[in-house]
């Protein structure tokens, strides 16, 4: 993750940790919002199927490899 627009002081705190996609939403305005939970929270796997879900635009995520690391640009 690489929070940038609009990024508050806990968005800054998950800067760099990986993360797991939950859910994909559109607004109205044509927005993509990318719902995620953190794979090192404990309580990922109850976040996942309760929520809350954290919500970042696809511009400020960085995809994996294969090998778990950041992809090539």
């Amino acid at each position: 993750m690489n929070p940038s627009r609009r990024a508050d002081a806990q968005d800054l705190f998950f800067a760099g940790q990986t993360c797991r996609v939950t859910n994909v939403h559109f607004d109205v305005d044509g927005s993509t919002h990318v719902g995620l939970v953190l794979d090192q929270d404990p309580a990922a796997d109850l976040h996942e199927g309760y929520g809350p879900s954290f919500y970042y635009s696809p511009e400020e995520l960085e995809p994996l490899g294969q090998d778990g690391k950041e992809s090539p640009p």
